[in-house]
């Protein structure tokens, strides 16, 4: 009887530790499943906060133009941008208008293209003599645009670029027999040719161009005149072949 007994006991604290292994067993699953659960929900939340980050980058860099206004009252556009380009193109901007002095009259215009912002400052120092700055800008990546990029806009060269600007200057002045007359720093050189060798030193890197509110390529340059001043700026519209100004 007693021998039954003991086997009894024994049957029972074995079906006793068999339960408590198992449920030993089964807790470290399902910590472990909760654990990993965990582990997956912090990477879901950190993609979002990450993703959520990388998107108020992307609004936060949308250019804009900011209008200051100098000591002196004079209003001047600054680029809402951080980027270095836009930087620096704020401090050229500033320059130009920290030269301002009584009787300048500084106006100017900003015209915006597809990805393409272009800002154009004019200063009349006196009679019909104006100064000009130009800027482009891309508002995608806050980068300068470059001359090469805008006369690629109009399937242009450097080289056509400049026919085109001889080709206006000689339809605004044929009527007139002033394109012949010396210049009186050089009588031994034409308004014609000097007004040309102006346009042909031209570079990439000195050739002053934007895009106007209608998208069409303008070229700011120098020419030679046949009264008043010897020289003048002044801005061709390529695209209409014509003379224009900031509109």
């Amino acid at each position: 009887m007693e021998n039954k007994n003991n086997k009894g006991l024994i049957t029972v604290l074995i079906i006793i530790i068999v339960v408590m292994f198992l449920t030993i067993v089964g807790l470290t699953i399902s910590l472990r499943v909760q654990k990993y659960k965990c582990q997956l929900g912090n990477k879901a939340i950190n993609t979002v906060t990450n993703t959520t980050d990388k998107i108020s980058d992307i609004f936060g860099k949308v250019l804009d133009i900011a209008i200051k206004q100098s000591e002196n009252g004079v209003k001047f556009p600054q680029i809402d941008y951080d980027s270095e380009d836009a930087n620096e193109i704020n401090k050229e901007i500033k320059d130009f208008i920290d030269s301002y002095t009584s009787g300048n009259d500084i106006s100017f215009k900003v015209y915006d293209n597809n990805n393409i912002e272009s800002v154009v400052l004019k200063k009349n120092v006196g009679g019909s003599t104006n100064k000009y700055i130009v800027h482009n800008i891309n508002k995608n990546d806050g980068k300068r645009v470059t001359s090469e990029e805008l006369l690629k806009t109009k399937n242009l060269t450097l080289d056509q670029l400049k026919e085109k600007m001889k080709s206006v200057w000689m339809e605004k002045v044929k009527t007139s027999e002033g394109y012949s007359m010396r210049i009186p720093s050089d009588y031994s050189t034409t308004v014609e040719q000097a007004t040309k060798i102006n346009i042909d030193k031209l570079t990439n890197d000195n050739v002053v161009l934007y895009l106007n509110d209608d998208g069409h390529l303008c070229v700011i340059y120098e020419e030679y005149q046949i009264a008043g001043a010897e020289t003048g700026y002044y801005i061709i519209d390529i695209d209409t072949g014509s003379y224009t100004d900031l509109k």
